[in-house]
């Protein structure tokens, strides 16, 4: 008996760290049954042959467990088989080489912090030291603590040397001065253990603008002493361009003349030794820069216009167009990144329907479908609100997400939260590369990928059915717990326990994104939406135009409910009472800031036909 209530006692400890799921990690697939590491780099260094993709799974395998950039996440990558993970470097303020996304730590590191408001604890990580830092556990989608901390470079490196993992690793270097820092690292990694051949199996990514040229390259080596055969990826993007245009001339490679800096560097790049740098990622968002293109009108992921050839005559001279023409020209593979938007990853919903907080521009709130949060933990923007207009690219759309588009313009080496779609997509249209993705699988549901939907042929949702919590999901034992907005065809909004027997009535509403920062609220049984009249305060009415602007609702960081003249939904004690309990007609105030009109939105899942499943 003893036995049975310790390892009770265990699990449960297990449990209430997320260990049970690293554990599990290993019955997804066993790592002798992936490509080795030398047939992953054999494929990377080869010059490409129609545009086979391979993947790199951005910030590990992270899930509703493990965190993203966990070694948990990372170790759970290695096991389903990818043929890469890409993770992003920084640096503590003592300057430890630590392996984190953002800028800032709140979402990932303090669960006081909310996004929405952008309010609690939220420092840049480089201000804190790595003792600081250790002391925090990363966070689920959930906001609940794991027992994982942020790794450090030299931790996954150890890792990937001792386990003979088999995925290649991208570091993707976000401070600069970390660059020759992380060279140095691998370096003496190399020295100790040569036949491990860590300088091949790490990918060192980087901002072109820092070293321009092969030979700047080479150079910073061997200023600072270092010797040694890396593997690279630089990357520019219009910006990078930009910067390396008003820079220190760079010569035109002998067989071509090019008109600007930036086309230069990236043909020195494109020269360069496959063994030395076999990608080159550009930042390319759409076809604008492509003289020639053909509209393609059959995507799943929607309409783009594909370029008639991608050879440097049918480019704009300087462009990322141009970029995208040299590194073809030089038989490299082309690297982009395929954003996901990533505020519903892995949550438990609601999945659609409603709208979270915009930092861009005018600040009008967008659908959580099209959401990303920010790297300073705050959330959130959309693809469309970072599009800038340059004489590098006029970015009159983002297409990255189109699988189709990127094939379009021969990317061959994906990033991506999402590289399942990516590869299961690629695999049923003939190009994934399947000697270094042999058996891809589909994502999981619980992941709620837009980038899954989309490859599956399904419209992104804009709806969802849910429960409208009061007090933003508090309960109170004189109310009979938690209590929800209740319907009412052809009469008035109510809110009373979410327990009660329904007698003709439901809390289950349905909620829809309708476009310009706006959502409504309907019972899906009577149609009926809720309607605030301008002239009244006292009561908000169910009625069937649910087109009318009064049916219209802002949602706002505070999770308060705002019809068109800036009055919230809210209730207080009425001295009422319906089938025992206690209820109150709801009515709209101004400028509350209690929790009596705060509203926690609750997914009620029973539509068997949700695109996610």
């Amino acid at each position: 008996m003893k036995k049975i209530v310790y390892c009770m006692t265990a699990v449960a400890f297990l449990l209430a760290f997320g260990l049970v799921q690293a554990l599990n990690v290993s019955a997804v697939a066993s790592q002798s049954s992936c490509p080795s590491w030398e047939t992953q780099y054999e494929q990377l260094r080869t010059p490409p042959v129609g545009n086979k993709v391979i993947t790199a799974r951005h910030r590990g395998a992270f899930d509703g467990f493990l965190p993203e950039n966990s070694m948990g996440a990372f170790v759970k990558a290695f096991q389903n088989c990818a043929s890469a993970v890409e993770t992003d470097v920084r640096k503590t303020a003592d300057g430890q080489l630590v392996l984190f996304h953002d800028i800032n730590i709140g979402k990932m590191l303090e669960p006081t912090y909310d996004p929405e408001t952008n309010t609690g604890p939220n420092q840049r990580l480089s201000e804190i030291t790595y003792a600081e830092l250790s002391r925090k556990h990363l966070l689920r989608p959930n906001r609940q603590e794991t027992h994982y901390v942020v790794p450090t470079v030299n931790e996954l490196i150890n890792y990937v040397i001792d386990n003979d993992v088999n995925s290649l690793i991208h570091l993707e270097i976000k401070d600069p001065t970390a660059i020759l820092e992380v060279a140095r690292l691998l370096r003496d990694h190399h020295q100790v253990n040569p036949n491990a051949h860590i300088l091949k199996r790490v990918v060192i990514k980087f901002n072109m603008g820092e070293y321009p040229t092969p030979a700047q390259w080479k150079a910073a080596l061997e200023k600072e002493g270092i010797v040694a055969d890396y593997t690279l990826m630089p990357v520019i993007a219009p910006v990078t361009a930009q910067r390396i245009n008003v820079g220190s001339e760079i010569p035109n490679p002998e067989e071509l003349e090019l008109t600007t800096n930036a086309s230069r560097a990236v043909a020195h790049w494109g020269k360069a030794p496959m063994e030395l740098a076999p990608i080159i990622e550009v930042v390319v968002k759409d076809s604008s820069e492509f003289l020639y293109t053909e509209p393609r009108t059959h995507s799943s992921f929607g309409n783009y216009a594909a370029p008639t050839k991608l050879s440097l005559d049918n480019v704009k001279k300087g462009t990322v167009a141009e970029f995208v023409a040299l590194t073809h020209f030089y038989r490299k593979n082309l690297g982009a990144f395929v954003p996901v938007p990533d505020y519903g990853l892995f949550t438990k919903g609601p999945r659609a329907g409603f709208t979270v907080p915009n930092t861009f521009g005018d600040h009008t709130p967008i659908a959580v479908t099209d959401a990303f949060f920010n790297n300073d933990s705050s959330c959130c923007y959309a693809v469309e609100d970072r599009r800038y207009s340059t004489e590098i690219a006029s970015e009159a759309h983002d297409w990255r997400i189109n699988l189709d588009w990127q094939h379009s313009i021969g990317a061959n080496i994906l990033t991506a939260d999402d590289t399942d779609s990516i590869e299961m997509y690629s695999q049923q249209h003939g190009y994934l590369n399947s000697v270094a993705r042999p058996n891809p699988q589909p994502a999981s549901k619980e992941m709620n990928s837009v980038l899954k939907l989309l490859a599956e042929g399904h419209s992104v949702p804009d709806s969802a059915l849910v429960k409208i919590k009061g007090w933003n999901g508090a309960s109170a034992s004189t109310w009979g717990g938690q209590v929800c907005l209740w319907s009412d065809p052809g009469y008035y909004l109510w809110t009373i326990a979410c327990s009660i027997e329904r007698g003709g009535y439901s809390p289950v509403l349905e909620i829809h994104t309708v476009g310009k920062g706006k959502m409504l609220i309907r019972d899906p049984q009577s149609l009926q939406c809720l309607t605030a009249d301008p002239a009244v305060s006292e009561v908000i009415s169910w009625k069937d135009d649910c087109n009318h602007e009064n049916a219209h609702w802002t949602r706002t960081p505070a999770h308060r409910f705002l019809d068109s003249n800036g009055r919230e939904i809210n209730f207080q004690w009425d001295d009422r009472y319906s089938y025992g309990y206690p209820f109150a007609y709801n009515f709209l105030s101004r400028g509350d800031t209690s929790t009596w009109s705060q509203w926690l939105l609750e997914p009620f899942d029973v539509d068997s036909n949700d695109p996610y499943k």
